[in-house]
């Protein structure tokens, strides 16, 4: 009887580990499932469900994500789903570098059963602990793809820093962290969410790590050294220097010991983990790279690229016991989890070698794809998979739910000319979602606005939002401002209804740009030859652009800017008259500070002119310009003040004093100003304005010689460049306080922001380089060679180039995705100061040495086209133009109404001509009276040509008349008409 019962036991036994149970599950109808996931491992799980009706099918493979649960009816339901597992066979995931795939090899048969496209250049590789997921660095696109062994299918790509080698992951699975060589750091991705959680700094070109069985240290190859981290605080806690170029690191199952591969030394150290100390240095093959270690720590395998071997290392002993020949150009070497087999990837012969690992003799070799590196652990394990899973997914009712509507806050920023609506990107847009709607929403927008679902076109006064099943998803409402909108700032709140929901509404704001106009021009009439007025156009337009319908009169057919006087062309008979239509705009303008001159030189982007030329303190330097472009901000070494400029009028409209300013910055709001002060009371410190008042409000003390000083794209934080103390200082601009103090290079002059704010660029000008700050971190990420002293850069306004001038004439180009220089411009003079149009296309650097190092001074600024780094203009400016800062001012780009003037031009006049005839008949008359008709003389005079009359003046004892009968004196004017006399008669007595 005892025996039956241990059967039954047994049995019993048996029968409930095959129906191991998951978490049963209780949802409503419309609500998402949790996920169900399968033991984790190699085993794949066929699944069947015994109930649709949930919205789940009846069958499928591998884990089940959330779905919408389904239950239509009023009753519950109940679905019974039964996971039955596979077994599995192992798999090697083999790395080809130059055909950027991934060969997976069935290691039961030797084949190759798939083959998975990855990113460029891939060469790192690693199984996590539980066989899920294959981790592969891809050296040349900066990512890591997360492969399923499930599917043989990229799941995810992570982006990861420049450069990244190899990846390695916990023992836990929790974590994969990844070694970029390009920005000399470790990443940390949490393995559930796929998400970078840390970067840790890992001195010189990290190239592969190891970490120990219980997690708490990763060891780091770099330069000669392997670092000692502290995966909690991400502290380095020990730096061991090892051999040239190391490559390969391996760590015992146990965590006593590390073994690592120096290419460059042809030599493998041992390294005692307790001491941190080198036990032992192996000499092994030619260029030693990847590595592995058998499943219990006694032996590790070292592939020798330059002998083609593989080196068998005793971990007892640190001795080589065996030398294994393989194929060509050897690098990734695995081991199976049962220790049977060493896979070797060859690069050079595009082949995999499997050796036993009993007798080291290579069994098969297994043709992959091009230049297989592998460097890594890639084997998962087979497994014998026995054990069921059932569970059930309960389906209520929906419950009944009141109808509701949400909406997000308004994004972006709406500008428009007036009479005509804002396009996008000149737009802003925000979210709309709903949940038990038993109709449509409908978005309403206030005056001025109009609304649409789509940001190019559909706009209207309201729109509706259709639903589905009662439900709106995430939909996104663009706003713009309406065509009858009225000039200034404009807003009002978008109103979103439904029926039985609550109103909802979205506040929106905008600005529409009044229209620059162009005053009246006064017609002109002029002759052949004969030279115009010079025609000086007046408004509020900045930029005047001109077109002639008849450039026969000596015009040009098109203009831009004032006429000036011409001489007039008409060779024919007729007059000619020519219309001009001139047409006012918006355009943006560069400031530029003339240091020598006290004055600013207000620089037309359109036409590259200076256009005014604008008063301001003495020794004028830092430029900054507010958000909307009406006011530039002046720094005045020498006076100690900012000058406040107005840009519709361009003339100075206050005059702050109380600092010794150099650098100056405006917040993106436009509310505060700050300047750098590296002489004034305090000293060292930023002076915050308040624009509202133009008086200072507070001070803030930095570092030593405060020299630069920019903001975040969001204002949030303040940097600034202290020139003294080789630091940068960040600043809170909610508390004004310093929150972080960064070593950079020696003598920083100058930084700027990305634009998305996530990293910060310093010029370093007495060390040569530029340094590259994370602004999360607040830390140096990153140090870029330059030639010559770096002094002032700018960025492109998608932020993919940062622009930097030298004191050599020179201005640098950097990618700031590899930081590598692409171009180098020569300009005239010293270049400094450095600001980029606001599309982009154009670069502006001012040439002017003013003694902080440099060449020479041509008082000019340079125009570089962005496209082809080509100087496409050299404008003449004031004496040694500087403007440290932004100092480009962008327009409205709104084109105002056109006015019309004409120009006659008559045909050259003949030459004047007069014409008389000989006198006819007989004076005579008695002394002391004048003869009276008939006793008189007469002639006829004719003229041609004429400017004015003709007047006829008679000889001493004479008179002249154009009456027989009266009228006489000693002269008379004969009239012209039109430019000519007919014959006229003129009488003479005497």
């Amino acid at each position: 009887m005892k025996k039956y019962s241990l059967i039954l036991s047994a049995l019993l036994f048996f029968f409930f580990s095959l129906n191991k149970a998951h978490a049963q599950q209780v949802v409503s109808s419309g609500a998402k499932t949790n996920p169900i996931n399968f033991p984790a491992g190699p085993c794949v799980y066929n699944w069947t469900n015994d109930n649709t009706i949930i919205g789940l099918a009846a069958i499928g493979t591998g884990n089940i994500p959330s779905f919408t649960a389904i239950n239509t009816g009023s009753s519950t339901v109940t679905a019974t789903i039964v996971g039955t597992p596979v077994s599995s066979v192992g798999f090697a995931y083999i790395v080809n570098a130059g055909s950027n795939n991934v060969s997976v090899i069935n290691i039961a048969t030797s084949t190759v059963v798939a083959t998975i496209p990855v990113g460029a250049n891939p060469n790192g590789v690693c199984v996590d602990p539980n066989y899920n997921e294959v981790y592969v660095v891809n050296n040349s696109d900066n990512t890591v793809s997360v492969i399923s062994t499930l599917t043989n299918t990229v799941t995810a790509t992570i982006a990861v820093g420049p450069s990244p080698w190899s990846v390695t992951v916990s023992q836990d699975g929790s974590r994969a962290y990844v070694a970029d060589g390009g920005d000399n750091e470790v990443e940390v991705i949490n393995t559930t969410t796929n998400a970078i959680v840390a970067t840790i700094p890992a001195g010189t070109n990290p190239n592969a790590s190891a970490v120990s069985p219980d997690g708490s240290l990763i060891y780091v190859n770099n330069a000669n050294n392997v670092l000692v981290i502290n995966t909690s605080t991400h502290a380095v806690v020990a730096t061991i220097p090892v051999g040239s170029a190391p490559q390969a690191i391996l760590i015992t199952p146990d965590g006593s010991k590390v073994y690592e591969a120096n290419y460059g030394s042809n030599n493998v150290y041992a390294i005692n983990t307790a001491t941190n100390t080198v036990a032992a240095i192996i000499p092994i093959g030619v260029n030693p790279g990847g590595g592995s270690m058998s499943p219990d720590g006694s032996l590790v395998y070292i592939a020798n690229e330059g002998s083609n071997t593989v080196s068998v290392i005793s971990t007892a002993t640190n001795a080589v016991i065996k030398t294994i020949p393989v194929g060509a150009s050897p690098w990734g070497v695995s081991v199976r989890p049962d220790g049977s087999q060493i896979y070797v990837a060859n690069s050079g012969s595009n082949t995999i070698s499997v050796v036993d690992a009993s007798t080291n003799a290579i069994m098969a070799t297994i043709s992959v794809g091009s230049a297989p590196y592998s460097f890594g652990s890639f084997f998962t394990a087979g497994m014998n998979c026995t054990e069921l899973v059932k569970f059930t997914i309960t389906v209520n009712p929906t419950p009944a739910s009141p109808a509701t509507i949400t909406a997000g806050t308004a994004t972006g920023t709406i500008s428009g000319c007036a009479g005509t609506a804002s396009a996008s990107p000149n737009i802003q847009q925000f979210t709309v979602s709903g949940s038990s709607l038993t109709g449509r929403i409908t978005a309403t927008a206030p005056a001025g606005f109009e609304v649409s679902l789509s940001p190019g076109s559909g706009y209207a006064s309201s729109i509706t939002i259709p639903q589905n099943s009662g439900t709106v998803s995430n939909t996104l409402v663009y706003v713009r401002s309406a065509a009858t909108a009225s000039a200034g700032g404009i807003s009002g709140n978008v109103t979103l209804t439904s029926a039985g929901a609550s109103n909802q509404t979205v506040a929106v704001t905008g600005t529409v740009n009044a229209l620059p106009t162009v005053n009246a021009v006064a017609n002109q009439t002029v002759n052949n030859g004969a030279a115009t007025t010079a025609v000086n156009f007046t408004g509020t337009g900045n930029t005047f652009t001109w077109v002639n319908d008849t450039p026969g009169i000596g015009l040009a057919a098109s203009g831009s800017g004032n006429i000036p006087s011409f001489t007039a062309v008409n060779t024919g008979s007729s007059p000619v008259v020519a219309t001009i239509t001139a047409t006012p705009q918006s355009t943006g303008h560069a400031y530029i500070a003339n240091y020598f001159d006290g004055t600013v030189s207000a620089v037309n982007l359109a036409t590259n002119q200076v256009v005014a030329t604008i008063p301001v303190g003495t020794e004028p330097i830092g430029v900054a310009v507010s958000p909307d472009g009406s006011r530039v901000y002046v720094t005045n070494l020498f006076d100690a003040t900012v000058s406040v400029i107005n840009t519709a009028s361009n003339t100075t409209v206050a005059t702050i004093s109380g600092f010794s300013p150099e650098g100056i910055a405006v917040s993106p709001d436009g509310s505060h100003v700050y300047v750098a002060d590296a002489n004034g009371t305090g000293p060292n410190y930023i002076a915050v304005i308040n624009t509202s008042t133009d008086k200072v409000s507070s001070y803030i003390t930095v570092g030593s010689g405060p020299y630069y000083v920019t903001v975040s794209p969001d204002g949030s934080v303040i940097y600034v460049a202290n020139i003294l103390s080789n630091n940068v200082s960040v600043i809170s601009s909610v508390t004004n306080q310093v929150i972080a103090t960064i070593a950079v290079g020696f003598q920083p002059t100058s930084l700027v922001v990305s634009p998305d704010g996530s990293e910060v660029y310093v010029a370093n000008s007495g060390s040569g380089s530029v340094s590259v700050i994370n602004a999360l971190t607040n830390s140096v990420v990153s140090t870029i060679a330059v030639s010559s002293a770096p002094e002032y850069l700018c960025l492109s306004p998608d932020g993919s180039k940062l622009y930097l001038s030298t004191n050599g004439s020179k201005v640098l180009v950097i990618n700031t995705s590899t930081n590598a220089i692409i171009a180098t411009v020569s300009v005239v003079g010293a270049a400094n100061g450095v600001s980029v149009s606001p599309d982009g296309s154009s670069l502006y650097v001012t040439n002017g040495y003013i003694g902080f190092g440099g060449t020479s001074n041509s008082n000019t600024v340079s125009v570089i086209n962005t496209s082809n780094y080509s100087v496409v203009a050299t404008i003449p400016v004031g004496s040694h133009p500087v403007s440290f800062g932004s100092f480009i001012a962008k327009g409205t780009g709104c084109t105002g109404t056109p006015a019309t003037f004409t120009i006659t031009v008559n045909p050259t006049p003949p030459l004047p001509t007069i014409t008389a005839s000989t006198a006819t008949g007989t004076i005579s008359a008695c002394v002391g009276t004048a003869s009276a008709s008939p006793q008189i003389q007469q002639f006829i005079v004719t003229g041609s040509g004429l400017t004015g009359n003709i007047t006829a003046t008679a000889p001493t004892g004479f008179e002249v008349s154009l009456a027989a009968g009266s009228g006489y004196g000693g002269s008379v004017a004969i009239p012209q008409t039109s430019g000519a006399v007919s014959s006229t008669v003129v009488y003479v007595r005497s």
